[in-house]
């Protein structure tokens, strides 16, 4: 215990020596006076402080019982001369800011200065004025907006900001918001009612291309869709291929039989006769039904 003590103390010693070494006092490095020691409440107190040319850290303590008024600089032949001023607002003795700098690695303060402030004596025979009453000020509109002129200008930036913001998170909704109002496709009654279309309208009277590429399109998407297998993107091979393992035999027969009829009019120029026209319709239809999406319920006791 006595040996952790006394290393405690000699590094307390050592620190402090150092300490004091580190920060020494040379008033040819620097130094601070004041015009006077003694002052009145309410005046000002100069604090001077001098030191060379080419000082670092260069920093002055706060002040208490003094209030800052500015500081200016003067160059005086290789020195620098700071000139703070205080007003006293105290009484008693006051102990003025130290300064400390660095210069050529080592540190420099000043030494301690006080000044003593006193209150105005009373002159024998002669009483002191009244306290005056505070005076009115009349509310001023400009000069209260050109006072928080700056805080104004901020608040109303920062509402232009809200309103730009809330404009533009309502632009990016209302894709979201119309894409939820367009209703789901109904795949299975809009493919009927095209076949039905077809049928009635009976096209291969006129022009037998564009009926196959009419009814080629819309079994293609719709079974696509229902599906989700690429058909509409592939030819009748490799629509055939793709769904080999996949429909039963009497689906590829009935694919199978429209494609190829298809491919054979819209590429061989081929002639088909009604019977086959309206047999194509009939499996297209037959396989529409075969594709039918289940309702909700369906397969439920």
């Amino acid at each position: 215990m006595r040996r952790l003590l006394f290393i405690l103390t000699l590094i307390f010693t050592v620190s402090t020596n150092a300490q004091q070494q580190y920060r020494a006092v040379d008033n040819s490095v620097l130094s601070a006076f004041t015009d006077s020691t003694n002052y009145l409440v309410g005046s000002t107190v100069d604090l001077i402080v001098e030191h060379r040319i080419g000082v670092e850290n260069y920093s002055l303590d706060t002040a208490r019982g003094l209030a800052l008024l500015g500081e200016r600089v003067d160059t005086i032949g290789d020195r620098l001369r700071r000139t703070t001023s205080y007003l006293v607002l105290d009484s008693g003795s006051i102990s003025m800011p130290i300064a400390t700098l660095d210069y050529t690695g080592d540190s420099y303060t000043t030494e301690p200065l006080a000044i003593n402030a006193m209150i105005i004596p009373q002159q024998e025979g002669v009483d002191r004025a009244p306290n005056r009453a505070l005076v009115g000020i009349e509310f001023n509109l400009w000069h209260w907006l050109d006072h928080f002129k700056w805080y104004i200008l901020g608040g109303l930036g920062f509402i232009v900001l809200l309103l730009v913001l809330r404009k533009v998170l309502k632009r990016l909704k209302s894709p979201a918001l119309d894409e939820e109002l367009v209703p789901e496709k109904d795949w299975f009654g809009d493919t009927m009612k095209e076949l039905q279309a077809l049928r009635a309208e009976q096209p291969w009277e006129a022009d037998a291309k564009e009926y196959y590429v009419r009814i080629g399109d819309i079994l293609r998407l719709y079974l696509g869709a229902q599906t989700g297998l690429p058909i509409s993107e592939q030819t009748t091979n490799e629509s055939l291929n793709l769904l080999r393992n996949r429909w039963t035999s009497t689906q590829l027969q009935s694919f199978e039989f429209i494609m190829t009829r298809a491919d054979f009019v819209k590429f061989a120029k081929g002639q088909m006769t009604v019977q086959d026209h309206l047999d194509c319709l009939r499996r297209a239809e037959q396989l529409v039904l075969d594709f039918k999406p289940k309702e909700e319920g369906d397969g439920m006791e």
